[in-house]
């Protein structure tokens, strides 16, 4: 009888862990059910002179395939015209489009409409996210309009209010609850800092040296990347929190030095088809560069855009805009590990 039931209860037991088993893959598809494009690469598309349609390619997290215009096939409408700036927050994807004066909300895993509004924003550049709000730079390169930061609640997409901006802003960041904006317009070297619990504008500070081309963070400092055009010189400025200068790199004979990218104590950056790397707390220019990009088809003149993503490095070069982009991707130590046609006016890049 004791046998009977030591064998009943090892049945149950077997049947339990059996169970708790079959349980595993069902977690894994509920991990796997957030969407198509839950992880990888979402490529950014500024779009063509001729039709000024910008959108979004997605790359898959090994490398091997690319997804063209996704939003499209998602909605079966177009996304906006001149894709100029995005960020996720959530299960979110914010996208910004200059020519169409819109921002367009997607779910970053299946690339559905969310929401889009165009209120309060006037050829949109950049866009930064906290829990609360969205920030979107406006303005032009050309002092004919009125440079502005406008403010947005991040779920009802209503206005909240504007800070007026001494110029043009391309990229800003932001950093233990403050906003970083540089005035990007030529020959000015300024920067404004905003408070986002208050959206009140703190203070500011200027640069000893070069405009201001490029705008970074890790999430410990900023990290600014000015040329000086009188002395064919460039800079990299690390900031800290409350905007002081704690470091700064003199980049000598390197007035062309555009896209900064930081990742694991390296900052790179690119000349025409070249990659540079250095420590972040270098005194100067590297010799020579980490590689250059002779993989582009020779009618590319330099690097449009550069990230650093998961210990890769995504290139996209300059083409006439009227031809398909190509993306380079490459290890850490130059070495070419895939390529992609994209879409047209490729900019930029951003891990989902």
């Amino acid at each position: 009888m004791r046998i009977q039931i030591m064998v009943k209860l090892w049945f149950f037991v077997v049947i339990g862990v059996a169970s708790s088993c079959k349980k595993d893959p069902e977690i894994e598809e509920d991990r796997k059910s957030l969407g198509t494009f839950d992880g990888g690469v979402f490529v950014l598309n500024e779009g063509t002179f001729s039709d000024f349609r910008g959108g979004l390619d997605f790359i898959s997290s090994d490398l091997k395939t690319i997804d063209l215009d996704i939003y499209v096939k998602s909605n079966g409408e177009e996304m906006g015209n001149v894709l100029r700036g995005a960020a996720i927050k959530d299960s979110l994807l914010y996208c910004v489009f200059n020519d169409s004066q819109r921002l367009v909300v997607s779910n970053r895993y299946t690339a559905k409409k969310n929401a889009e509004t165009s209120f309060g924003l006037e050829s949109p550049t950049a866009i930064v996210l906290n829990d609360k709000f969205i920030y979107v730079s406006n303005g032009t390169r050309f002092n004919d309009g009125v440079n502005q930061l406008s403010i947005l609640d991040r779920h009802s997409l209503s206005l909240i209010r504007r800070i007026s901006l001494p110029g043009y802003v391309n990229s800003m960041v932001i950093l233990n609850g403050i906003l970083f904006v540089p005035d990007q317009n030529s020959y000015s070297n300024q920067i404004s800092l905003i408070d986002s619990e208050t959206n009140t504008v703190r203070g500011g500070g200027t640069l000893p040296k070069g405009r201001v081309v490029s705008l970074i963070t890790d999430n410990e400092n900023v990290y600014a990347l000015t040329r000086e055009w009188d002395e064919n010189n460039a800079y990299i400025y690390t900031l800290d929190s409350g905007g002081k200068i704690i470091h700064q790199t003199k980049l000598s004979g390197m007035a062309d030095a555009y896209d900064l990218e930081v990742n694991k104590g390296k900052l790179y950056f690119t000349i025409g088809l070249d990659v540079y790397v250095l420590d972040v707390k270098a005194q100067q220019a590297p010799a020579k560069p980490l590689f250059t990009c002779s993989d582009f088809p020779k009618t590319r003149e330099y690097i449009d855009g550069l990230a650093i993503i998961d210990d890769r490095i995504f290139l996209s070069a300059y083409s006439p805009y009227e031809d398909d982009s190509q993306v380079l991707i490459y290890d850490l130590n130059g070495k070419l590990l895939r390529s992609h046609s994209s879409g047209r006016g490729t900019v930029g890049f951003l891990k989902n």
